[in-house]
């Protein structure tokens, strides 16, 4: 099949909400087997929509009966998803049935929305079984199945974790998720010249291209506001609580909201053009669990005026700290953790974000460096996580991150340090990922993201730890190749450097050993591929190891051995650097002083 460009909610980021395939004339077993038995095939497509259009009234009479407002003008497009024939129909095809597409899954399956009580849909099924049309007499038989059980189309929409919930959800008081809706239309493809074809005659011909996407785009934009008040009159009944605005691509537009369980149930059944759906969960910031007390004593200067900015987006930093403070931009500090405007690190234990900004003005630790001691870079302080390390649900990172790239334009490397904790399969492109593809194209900027770390220990099922592997016989380095753990959103992102974990050194003192070998990949460190096979993570960095105990393999633990030398916060008194903590948040910041580096190099030579 032809992939879309780029950019665009799936051209940025993403695939599209599908992908138009290349007709190819080979045709499948069932539908060779459809077209030699009319009479069976139209029976099963005819007896498939009236079981829909007869659920879709119910449901109508339904939400009517609950005094909810009537779904009967909101476009009168009713969800459909059915299995297609890939290898003998073009699914654009699909509109000549009445079909919008809105999203191409896996296996051939299409979910889609029919816009004429699918009166267009019966017309062809009737010149399939009459053979009473030369172009479209076969065209029914590769249209293989129309699923009937809107069970089975919500487990294309929902995320696995909102998918298992389904059958309660409806009494959870609430729930917060992110909405993605398409806005899918046909563009035409800008044209290419053709052999023999005059200079004249080319522009003429890219004229014309613009004038059909001048139009187009008009007609996008129209349907993205009639969609958007479809949806929000869908929500607005149970009260929906937008968190921050709608991000919007060239093929549709997703939001962060807070509802009752029983308005998403609605809002999934009857809003045909949802095609994504997934639950707020945590970010996991990564903190390390021991201290080690060690002193340096070093002269620290600041950066030269005109060095590279590196934005941190993290918990904060303990900006007073003095191995960091000459390098930090502090008059551009700011939180956006909800009812707290304090930009300092308040993890326990040492701190989060002030170990990332140390990692990125001292990647390779303390030893050799000279005294005294220039910092190469400056540091700004955008914090997003509270005193948990996590992320307030209040808090759409969508429109976070655009508020953090405008607030400190014109800097072009943003840290990121954190990701959800739920690792999970994506058919597409996860909203917050997308959005970060979205400003790195806009705006000409890099973001360098860590992976995700597997947990050492957890008590979420969903969520298995190295703990949990190794105890269930699953041994290093073999769960690093599970499911479960494959990277994080939003590491998934196309344009963003996605960084993994390689081991600092190797560890064995009888009692306990570490898991892997110098350069190996850590032991917590999660795994690729990314979405569409893409390779993530797009490099690694040194970040440390677990051990384990020998005697107990469940015994998972961090040692100075095998964990970078890092800043820490001295908040509660702890000291100024430790080696306690492992993880790809301590990665990352190593490749955003690459990257500040190579920046410098290109763009800050001194004349």
């Amino acid at each position: 099949m032809a992939d879309f460009p780029h950019l665009n909610l799936i051209q940025v980021l993403e695939k599209k909400a599908f992908k138009p395939g290349t007709v190819r004339k080979a045709k499948s077993a069932q539908t060779r087997y459809n077209l030699e038995h009319r009479k069976e095939h139209f029976n099963a497509l005819s007896g498939a929509i009236n079981d829909i259009r007869q659920g879709w009234q119910e449901s109508i009479q339904s939400r009517e009966d609950a005094g909810l407002p009537s779904l009967r003008d909101n476009g009168k497009a009713l969800p459909v998803y059915l299995k297609v024939d890939l290898d003998a129909k073009d699914i654009e095809s699909l509109a000549s049935f009445g079909i919008n597409v809105i999203s191409e899954e896996d296996g051939g399956f299409i979910l889609g929305a029919n816009v004429d009580d699918f009166k267009k849909f019966e017309g062809r099924l009737d010149q399939f079984l009459n053979e009473s049309n030369k172009k479209f007499k076969d065209s029914a038989a590769s249209i293989l199945e129309i699923v009937t059980d809107p069970i089975e189309r919500l487990r294309k929409i929902l995320s696995p974790d909102l998918f298992n919930k389904w059958n309660n959800i409806r009494q959870v008081p609430e729930v917060t998720v992110y909405a993605v809706i398409s806005t899918y239309l046909r563009t035409p493809d800008y044209p290419g010249k053709d052999e023999g074809e005059t200079d004249d005659e080319y522009e003429q011909k890219v004229k014309r291209w613009k004038q059909r996407s001048e139009t187009w785009q008009r007609a996008k934009d129209d349907l993205a506001r009639d969609r958007e008040t479809a949806f929000e009159n869908i929500v607005a009944p149970y009260n929906a609580e937008f968190l921050g605005s709608y991000i919007e691509f060239d093929d549709g537009f997703g939001c962060k909201l807070r509802i009752s369980g029983q308005g998403f149930v609605d809002m999934c059944l009857n809003c045909p053009y949802i095609f994504s759906v997934e639950e707020h969960d945590e970010l996991d910031g990564f903190k390390g669990t021991s201290e080690l007390e060690q002193l340096l004593e070093v002269e620290v200067l600041a950066p030269d005026a005109n060095k590279p900015k590196v934005c941190v987006i993290d918990s904060g930093i303990q900006e007073g700290h003095r191995l960091l403070s000459p390098a930090i931009d502090d008059a551009t500090s700011v939180s956006y953790v909800p009812d707290d405007t304090d930009t300092f690190d308040k993890v326990s234990g040492g701190g989060h974000g002030t170990r990332v900004a140390g990692a990125i003005l001292y990647p390779e630790g303390f030893a050799g460096i000279p005294n005294p001691y220039q910092l190469p870079f400056w540091i700004q302080n955008a914090r997003i996580l509270n005193q948990d390390n996590k992320l307030s649900s209040l808090i759409n990172e969508v429109d976070t991150m655009k508020d953090i790239v405008n607030h400190y334009s014109p800097t072009r490397l943003f840290n990121l340090s954190a990701s959800r904790e739920r690792p999970q399969s994506y058919t597409h492109m996860p909203l917050w990922a997308a959005a970060i593809d979205k400003l790195i194209w806009e705006k000409d900027i890099l973001f360098i993201i860590a992976a995700g770390n597997i947990p050492r220990i957890s008590n979420d099922p969903d969520i298995p730890s190295v703990q949990d592997y190794v105890t269930s016989g699953t041994q290093y380095p073999y769960f690093l190749k599970q499911e479960k753990s494959k990277i994080t959103s939003p590491a998934h992102s196309s344009f963003a450097l996605t960084v993994g974990s390689i081991c600092i050194g190797e560890f064995d003192n009888g009692a306990f050993s570490s898991f892997g070998k110098t350069q190996f990949p850590s032991s917590f460190s999660r795994t690729g591929l990314g979405i569409w096979g893409m390779i993530k993570p797009d490099v690694v960095e040194y970040g440390g190891d677990f051990v384990y105990d020998k005697g107990n393999g469940g015994n998972i633990a961090t040692h100075g051995d095998v964990s970078p030398l890092l800043v820490q916060s001295t908040r509660n008194g702890g000291p100024a650097i430790g080696q306690d903590a492992v993880g790809t948040s301590f990665s990352t910041p190593k490749v955003s002083h690459i990257a500040a580096t190579l920046t410098n190099q290109l763009y800050y030579i001194e004349l």
